[in-house]
């Protein structure tokens, strides 16, 4: 494509993220305009809950006190109005024409209402002059104090509690239908939108997560606040995706929450002003009505929006379906994210007594724990103080661990532990995975392409480094630089002569001649994975079948022997409780060695500054099955009697 078509295409894909920005922005502004009306009813109805139609009071009150209504005699007159009008209610004809009855009868007897007034002389006990005018001066206060009163926000309006329901009504019924129509454009235009973006995905860049297709699905994701698009950050948004439908209902709530408080007072109301709360009353409960569809209308469409996101954001990212994201706690670094513990385990069985070696990368130690059935248990003693990672135990007996440097300037070393019993700097300096072919291997490249390498390390001499197998980035299958690896952690030699390492989520396998393939699934056990997964130790026996250390599920998968070869699907072998997290494994006779630290957690962290950083377990794979703890690691060191 020449720089002209791009500069077209650019321009082109701007006018997608514009027009879909503007249409979000008219939405953005009627959530707000919905958040700040629900307040202000809410206010309103609160100030003026338990004292509605308060005008109306107010001027019967004044119309009491014009008509003495506290005299006895006037009580007298009173009652017999009230006493004439139940007769007359009586009549067939008195429902048609109910008012000018009364009318006529509260006329006769000096009254402009005998109901208004029987109401206020027996109901509310206003039978003294001060009473009644108690009640009028409270009325009074509560017309200049309470909001429910004031001109405000109704243009200038004067209303009570019980008007509110008409006027909230009709503002959430207008918002809202009008949010209802901005979000069925604004879907058409993310429909369009999103179209182009599968569009994108379809050509050659589609699924690089640096291609135009992934540029343009997160401009359009960063013009919206109140949906959440998955990202490349965060790609599994369930429980935010609530929020915004919340906030949609809570105008739904209000509204029904004002006109039941009407229903509560039909009955005096109906004393006062009937005709007015008859029509308040069709006002209120049509705009209800009106507001729940509304409302259910945009839940469906923001509901619509979201699927086309994932959608979306899946086609253009297939390999985050399978991938974990981030904890909220790592997400706030609130502590450590994604740190790679030391998965180093080895044990020495030439001999009866057993010596399991293991590390612990923060606390730069290497552990040995001693373990001699039918004796008390050795607490376990440092044997060196490095930076180490990982162990492998030559077929002479010499241990090998590499030293992780503290500054970036200096390089990995190696060291060797032999019979002297002091570590010391390996000569050669380089793998310490060490066969008896006379060659030294490693893991090259973890960042970019990474691969196997070895190097000849016999006659004392240090040899040229030669590439066994990869050379390319993903967990791509084939012979030499065409394989690729995505993210090598630890590897081990098999009995069948065979190369195996952990790889993200994923166990493959090299023969000597360079042909990578995976085994125990992609990933293993088809299990989610994180994007940067800690799939560590790995342990490989010819009666049991490959283990492997999960740290992210915390758990160890098992590969059984499919003949000659590792089956291609892995089975949970043992699940850990969420205070600890396998790192290491090591196959010793029939005995599984098992090294565990504490989880990335804020519990694990104190828990391995406050009392142990790590422990070893040992499972006996032809007896109960069960781990048993042999060591517990760290401030307070402990070994502890296996028989």
């Amino acid at each position: 494509m020449d720089s002209r078509n791009r500069m077209t295409e650019d321009f082109e894909l701007g006018h997608y993220v514009h027009a879909l920005e503007a249409s979000s922005n008219r939405i953005r502004y009627l959530i707000f305009a919905l958040i700040v009306v629900t307040l202000i009813v809410f206010v309103a109805f609160r100030q003026g809950k338990g004292r509605g139609w308060t005008n109306s009071r107010a001027k019967l009150m004044r119309e009491a006190v014009a008509a003495k209504v506290w005299e006895p005699g006037v009580q007298k007159n009173l009652t017999n109005c009230m006493g004439v009008l139940e007769k007359v209610q009586q009549r067939p004809d008195y429902a048609a024409n109910r008012k000018a009855f009364e009318r006529e009868v509260s006329n006769w007897w000096g009254f402009e209402d005998c109901k208004k007034f029987n109401y206020v002389v027996s109901m509310m006990g206003l039978n003294t002059q001060k009473a009644v005018e108690g009640w009028l001066d409270d009325i009074e206060e509560a017309r200049i104090e309470n909001v429910f009163i004031m001109r405000m926000p109704f243009l200038g309006t004067p209303f009570d509690v019980n008007d509110l329901g008409i006027f909230s009504g009709l503002t959430f019924m207008v918002l809202l239908l009008t949010l209802l129509f901005a979000s069925a454009r604004q879907y058409e235009n993310l429909y369009l939108s999103l179209w182009k973006v599968r569009e994108l995905a379809r050509e050659e860049d589609g699924h690089d997560a640096h291609g135009r297709a992934n540029l343009l699905y997160h401009a359009l994701s960063m013009t919206q606040l109140f949906t959440t698009p998955p990202s490349l950050a965060r790609w599994k948004t369930s429980g935010s995706d609530y929020i915004p439908k919340v906030l949609l209902v809570l105008p739904l709530l209000m509204q029904a929450w004002v006109v039941y408080n009407d229903r509560l007072t039909d009955n005096l109301a109906i004393s006062l002003n009937e005709t007015a709360l008859l029509w308040g009353r069709r006002i209120e409960h049509t705009s209800l009505a009106l507001i729940f569809i509304a409302t259910v209308g945009c839940i469906l469409y923001g509901i619509a929006s979201d699927r086309q996101w994932k959608k979306a954001f899946f086609i253009v990212n297939p390999l985050y379906r399978r991938k974990i994201q981030p904890r909220w706690l790592e997400w706030m670094s609130l502590c450590r994210s994604h740190r790679t513990p030391g998965w180093g385990i080895a044990v020495d069985a030439r001999l009866p007594r057993r010596h399991v070696y293991v590390t612990n990368l923060e606390a730069a130690k290497v552990w040995q724990i001693t373990e001699e059935p039918g004796k008390p248990a050795v607490p376990p003693k440092v044997v060196a103080t490095r930076r180490c990672r990982e162990l492998w135990l030559a077929s002479d007996g010499a241990l090998y661990g590499d030293d992780l440097p503290r500054k970036e300037a200096e390089s990995l070393r190696v060291w060797r532990l032999d019979g002297t019993g002091r570590p010391a700097d390996d000569d050669l300096g380089w793998g310490i995975l060490r066969c008896p072919d006379g060659y030294a291997y490693a893991l090259e490249g973890r960042g970019g392409a990474p691969f196997l390498a070895r190097r000849r390390i016999s006659d004392g001499k240090k040899g040229r480094l030669s590439r066994v197998a990869g050379g390319r980035r993903g967990i791509l299958d084939g012979e030499k630089e065409d394989a690729g690896f995505l993210w090598l952690h630890a590897v081990t030699l098999g009995p069948d002569d065979a190369f195996y390492v952990t790889d993200a989520g994923c166990i493959r396998r090299i023969t000597r001649l360079g042909v990578v393939s995976t085994v125990g699934g992609l990933p293993i056990g088809a299990a989610s994975r994180y994007p940067r997964s800690r799939l560590l130790g790995l342990a490989v026996s010819k009666d049991h079948g490959i283990f492997a250390a999960d740290f992210d599920l915390r758990q160890i998968w098992q590969i059984a022997w499919d003949g000659e070869s590792p089956a291609m699907h892995a089975e949970p072998k043992w699940r850990n409780r969420w205070l600890w997290s396998p790192a290491g494994v090591a196959v010793a006779g029939d005995d599984l060695y098992i090294l565990e630290h504490r989880p990335d957690t804020i519990l694990g962290i104190l828990l391995s500054w406050a009392w142990t950083r790590s422990r070893v377990r040992k499972v006996d794979l032809k007896g109960s099955g069960k781990p048993v703890v042999l060591a517990r690691l760290g401030r307070r060191s402990k070994a502890f009697a296996v028989a």
